[in-house]
């Protein structure tokens, strides 16, 4: 068995945007189904693991429903029948507003 690393690698804050989210989707999917890897591993590349969605999409029709793509990343890796595991080593930026 092996572990399936995904990386959010958009520079600089690793904003998740829809491209962005879609790949990642694609990446997780790819791990869940491949029958030779154990668990999933979601790693942000740089000093940030991920400032969050990209706020330039946030008027954008789709991003937020069900059936967008970020709530779609997220329920795919809660509903994971394999452990997705989040390493956060470095900077999480959280914003309230």
């Amino acid at each position: 068995m092996r572990t399936s690393f995904v990386y959010l690698d958009n520079p600089p804050q690793n904003v998740l945007s829809l491209d962005h989210c879609q790949g990642l989707t694609r990446e997780v999917e790819a791990g869940i189904f491949d029958p030779s890897t154990s668990n999933i591993v979601i790693w942000g590349k740089g000093r940030i693991f991920s400032s969050g969605a990209d706020i330039r999409e946030f008027d954008q029709p789709g991003v937020w429903e069900e059936g967008g793509h970020l709530p779609v990343l997220c329920e795919l890796i809660e509903s994971s029948p394999k452990p997705c595991i989040a390493i956060v080593e470095k900077c999480v930026e959280i914003f309230h507003f």
